[in-house]
């Protein structure tokens, strides 16, 4: 039923060039924004992987409602676990080889996204997306461990980890420009 609207309201919203688009998610159901149908949207939510999807959606609520460094370790741990699902999402081992000689275990996100950036990213031009990746998997673990968490870590951390996870979901073909 709520397909069935959003199509009626795009058709209508069409002519000006305007368009209803999921934005997030809260509790499993989809809020909507407009936005106009006219430029490239790449970041769009959700990812269409439900795990992380959920899990995303979980870090910023307990981030927004977060008051002790217990809470803002709480949103590292989320962080980690969210890198986790994407990387096991993504991580394929016959399409990417690994960077050392340990293969990773189920939750070896480190492992997992070296050897997605290391593949998918490779080449000097792409060093910094690298860096970036293997940085907010960092942080997202020493938020965990540090005694006087706050919010300013907490909010970078989180921010980080979507960005990973915008990253292979461009990367997977999960994002991308929209066609008109």
């Amino acid at each position: 039923m709520v397909d069935t609207l959003v199509g009626i309201y795009n058709e209508a919203l069409a002519v000006d060039g305007f368009q209803i688009v999921p934005a997030r998610v809260v509790s499993g159901k989809p809020i909507f924004s407009a936005q106009s149908a006219r430029r490239a949207v790449v970041f769009e939510e959700p990812t269409g992987w439900q795990k992380v999807d959920r899990q995303s959606q979980e870090m910023r609520s307990r981030l927004d409602a977060a008051v002790t460094e217990e809470h803002y370790q709480g949103v590292g741990l989320l962080c980690r676990e969210v890198l986790i699902s994407v990387a096991q999402e993504v991580y394929d081992p016959a399409r990417h080889p690994l960077v050392d000689d340990k293969t990773p275990s189920d939750t070896d996100a480190k492992r997992m996204l070296e050897a997605i950036f290391e593949t998918e990213l490779k080449g000097s031009s792409n060093e910094e997306a690298r860096a970036h990746a293997k940085a907010a998997v960092r942080l997202a673990l020493a938020l965990q461990h540090k005694r006087l968490a706050d919010f300013r870590t907490a909010a970078l951390c989180a921010e980080g980890t979507l960005s990973v996870v915008n990253m292979l979901a461009i990367i997977a073909g999960r994002r991308g420009r929209r066609t008109p």
